[in-house]
């Protein structure tokens, strides 16, 4: 039983972090992040501004 527990465990750290071997799949992954990032920065942005504003 203890190793159907790890076995799970494993499983479920793998999921959470994917390991991308495929180059082409990784630079579609860090494009999309990037674009993630910039949306963040965006609307981070835009909230600072309204509360400066009177």
């Amino acid at each position: 039983m203890a190793s159907k527990t790890k076995k799970t465990k494993e499983s479920a750290s793998a999921a959470a972090l994917p390991i991308v071997t495929d180059p082409e799949m990784a630079e579609r992954f860090e494009r999309e992040l990037a674009w993630c990032v910039g949306q963040l920065e965006c609307m981070m942005r835009s909230s600072s501004m309204k509360d400066k504003d009177p």
